[in-house]
């Protein structure tokens, strides 16, 4: 996070640690998880799975840019500014690669066939992600959990698995969701890495020229710049507004003990 400066991901500022603990010091993003925004709302309109997704595109361009894959995307990782923007958050699963890896990490629902199968993945692990997301956020339910037309929320993970894997698996595409979400989710839910969207010669563009967003006429450059208007404003009556965050319940002993700051750039990798 130290290494990252871009407006959709969340920005770390300095580290500290103690014998116990090692806290980080991130940029406030009280407008709460994307994931609480959805479970309210069920389902989000086009307008806001192009907004959401292309918060998410941008970042992930920025990252595999960078050679580090993300591998943990989903909508508890996704936090939003009080101006309603989205930023990734959470880079424990996060990693710099030159060629490809082999751990097996992340959450079920969004895993890449290639990482279930251990055959070693790539950035293209997390295009396959941002297609769950996208159509997460457009159907109200990962795309692997359908049964005849019903998620299954308790779906355990190795019938997940073995969906994710099945190259016969009839995606859920009702007549009411919008054909070109379909279409995208499709082209980055593709099984061969090496055909996916976002993995192909043109990289990120190829996602982000996608028809989805070429016939709004999206604006990429005002995304970054923060010039479009979310189409949820979080409610946050200040800076110290935590109302859009669960209360839970945190063990704050490291606060007796006294903290030493380290900057980012010199991040105990013993750790």
């Amino acid at each position: 996070m130290g290494y990252f400066d871009h407006p959709n991901v969340c920005k770390l500022y300095s580290t500290y640690k103690t014998s116990l603990s090692l806290c980080m010091l991130i940029e406030p993003c009280m407008g709460g998880e994307l994931y609480t925004y959805m479970r309210n709302v069920d389902i989000l309109s086009p307008e806001g799975c192009r907004f959401y997704g292309a918060c998410v595109i941008s970042a992930l361009e920025y990252m595999h840019a960078r050679h580090i894959i993300y591998r943990d995307l989903k909508p508890e990782n996704i936090v939003l500014s009080a101006n309603g923007y989205a930023k990734v958050v959470d880079f424990g699963f996060a990693k710099r690669i030159s060629a490809r890896t082999f751990t097996l990490c992340g959450t079920p629902e969004y895993l890449a066939p290639e990482q279930i199968q251990m055959h070693g993945h790539d950035q293209a692990a997390d295009w396959w992600a941002c297609g769950v997301l996208i159509y997460e956020m457009a159907m109200g339910a990962v795309p692997f959990c359908f049964i005849d037309g019903e998620p299954d929320y308790e779906m355990n993970p190795t019938q997940m698995y073995g969906n994710i894997l099945n190259p016969d698996y009839a995606f859920y595409l009702p007549p009411s969701l919008d054909p070109q979400i379909a279409d995208i989710c499709l082209k980055l839910l593709t099984a061969d890495p090496l055909h996916r969207f976002g993995r192909l010669t043109d990289g990120a563009q190829d996602v982000k020229q996608h028809p989805f967003f070429v016939s709004a006429n999206f604006d990429w450059d005002a995304l970054y710049r923060g010039e479009l208007t979310a189409e949820y404003q979080p409610p946050v009556s200040g800076n110290d507004d935590t109302s859009n965050f669960e209360d839970t319940e945190q063990d704050h002993l490291f606060l007796h003990e006294p903290a030493y700051e380290f900057p980012p750039t010199e991040w105990d990798f013993d750790f």
